[in-house]
């Protein structure tokens, strides 16, 4: 009886639901996939497919591909060729050399790339559409599996170098912006990526950082710049941009420090050629002189100076080495940069953040905070979707990438306990933080906070801030709103309530002292009550929610719907609408109400 009642309740409670493929025959074999597609077997064929698309046939069981968004690149049989699964109209064969493609790529914005070899030996970095393909880059140090599409940026090894340059193709007949995080390959332990147009590195699997923008520019006569090679030694990376325009052109040497975000600005110049970045993370380079001479920097000390056969500057054996006229010349590596100590944690791991004594880093996937006097780190959940984090006071607010958009949680630093709601939305905007661990942050136009205070925010606030317990927004009109957070025993209590100044114009002050909104011009002075509750209940929905100001008055609107206008020369309070109203407008007629 006990064998028949466990069949039945597995017949009942299957334990595990498989899920059902985005598109395409349900038992057929998955090979890669998107968000946006699928690649799957059938029969001796390999086929892709978008939701609410027909399937395309991509190539032979012996194809190889790439898939980013509903773009998928294909080589089989020697013949590379790009597809895209939403239109498979678009299917069409870019001009690569049969049986010579070494690596490819696709974008989720449309774009392709590739690395062929030559007959003489010479590899080429290409791209294009159809027919119209062209070489980016040439030369024989080209490495022959490290190739990235992302928006218009294609990303190559080269000399020891991630290089970055312009599909020029693309660039004039499809001139959208950058990828949407593409990736842009990964030197060493830090991955790079495009974002719109911002080239990102993230090292072991920490913070996100923002290096700078990716190379644009050099079509149709417009000015080109941004950042064309990168170097990236253990924690640190070095991108070089050289701008150029119809009056001007200027290099330098960017130097991140990928654990602690912090960056400064080496081998400034007209233009800079060769650099090297040492694993203490200094730096040297050759820059182009006004003169139309090179001259050779090592730290901002001069090692060498000459015509344009001052070149090929590269670290061999512990020391510096170039050119200069064909003669080769060396020098002592620069000293090392002072390194800044982890306040806790393993030394390799990836950091999100770290300040006063507090550290939050990635660990096996894992998003971990620990403290300097503290024993043990505390789990904060999974590192792979981490966006950001923010440190202050005792807390840590924690940005994490949701799929269809993101969310943030605010954590206690010491026991790793959340602390309010969660929060969720498409991207997060302007953020305020309270000493308590109380969030407030801007989402579209509405704001929201963590503990679920609701704000009847009409148009978006203008500007907007936190004092103490109150937040106060302004609107395109010129009103002031303001409110109370919402009453919550765990976290609302422990929100100080603190003085300050909510508006200034036309030599009016709205200011909050004690829980009490006061306005003040000159030395007048005149009490205006108490910033609206948060409304949780009919019962508790008291107090001012709009304000108004004019040179000689101001006008409040209560959650009552009585509207006051206060007169800062005479003290006197007036009642310009006798009726309740949902709002007022302040014209050169007066105040009117609906």
């Amino acid at each position: 009886m006990r064998i028949l009642l466990v069949a039945i309740a597995l017949l009942v409670f299957p334990a595990v639901a498989e899920a059902r493929p985005l598109c395409g025959p349900v038992k057929a074999r998955t090979l890669a996939g998107s968000d946006e597609a699928r690649l799957y077997r059938s029969g001796s064929t390999i086929r892709g497919c978008a939701p609410g698309n027909r399937s395309v046939r991509l190539g032979s069981h012996a194809a190889k591909w790439r898939v980013a968004g509903h773009f998928v690149a294909v080589v089989d049989r020697g013949a590379l060729r790009y597809h895209d699964l939403v239109g498979p109209q678009a299917t069409e064969r870019l001009n690569a050399a049969d049986g010579k493609v070494r690596a490819f790529s696709a974008s989720s914005t449309g774009r392709g790339a590739w690395i062929e070899d030559r007959p003489d030996g010479v590899r080429e970095v290409r791209a294009g559409r159809g027919p119209e393909t062209r070489a980016i880059a040439t030369g024989r140090n080209i490495a022959s599996d490290f190739v990235y599409a992302a928006g218009r940026v294609v990303s190559w090894q080269q000399g020891g170098y991630v290089r970055l340059g312009i599909n020029n193709w693309d660039a004039i007949f499809n001139p959208g912006r950058g990828g949407l995080d593409d990736p842009l390959g990964t030197a060493g332990n830090v991955a790079l990526s495009l974002d719109d147009d911002a080239v990102i590195a993230r090292y072991r699997g920490g913070r996100r950082v923002r290096l700078g923008v990716g190379a644009y520019g050099g079509v149709r006569d417009e000015p080109s710049g941004g950042i064309d090679a990168i170097r990236v030694s253990g924690s640190t990376a070095a991108v070089r941009s050289n701008s150029v325009g119809d009056r001007y052109a200027r290099g330098g040497i960017g130097v991140i420090d990928l654990i602690h975000g912090t960056a400064r600005t080496s081998c400034q110049a007209r233009a800079v050629w060769n650099f090297v970045l040492t694993s203490g993370g200094s730096v040297a380079c050759v820059i182009a002189l006004d003169s139309g001479g090179n001259r050779v920097v090592s730290e901002g000390a001069v090692l060498d100076e000459g015509d344009q056969g001052v070149t090929d500057l590269d670290e061999r054996d512990g020391n510096l080495v170039w050119r200069h006229d064909g003669e080769t010349r060396t020098a002592p590596l620069p000293a090392a940069q002072p390194i800044d100590r982890h306040p806790c944690g393993p030394v390799a791991a990836g950091t999100f953040e770290e300040s006063d004594g507090v550290r939050v880093y990635a660990r096996g996937g894992v998003a971990k905070l620990c403290t300097k006097d503290g024993r043990r780190s505390v789990s904060l959940g999974s590192s792979a979707p981490v966006l950001s984090v923010t440190l202050w006071a005792n807390f840590a607010a924690v940005v994490r990438d949701t799929g269809d958009g993101q969310s943030l949680r605010v954590y206690e630093v010491h026991t790793g306990a959340p602390v309010g709601n969660r929060l969720t939305g498409p991207g997060f905007g302007e953020t305020k933080f309270d000493f308590s661990g109380f969030v407030v942050t801007r989402i579209g136009t509405q704001l929201q906070d963590t503990l679920g205070t609701p704000y009847r925010v009409q148009e978006g606030p203008v500007l907007w801030q936190l004092t103490g317990r109150v937040v106060s927004w302004g609107d395109y009109s010129g009103r002031l709103y303001v409110q109370e957070v919402r009453d919550d025993r765990a976290l609302s209590r422990a929100i100080a309530g603190r003085n300050g100044t909510l508006l200034e114009r036309d030599g009016v002050t709205i200011a909050l002292e004690g829980n009490r909104i006061v306005a003040r011009r000159g030395e007048i002075e005149v009490p205006l009550g108490r910033p609206s509750t948060a409304c949780m209940s009919r019962n508790r929905c008291e107090g001012i929610s709009m304000l108004g100001v004019t040179p000689t008055s101001v006008v409040t609107l209560d959650r009552a719907g009585v509207v006051l206008q206060h007169d800062l020369v005479t003290g006197a309070t007036t009642r310009p609408c006798p009726a309740r109203a949902r709002t007022f407008s302040i014209g050169e007629d007066g105040v009117k109400c609906s």
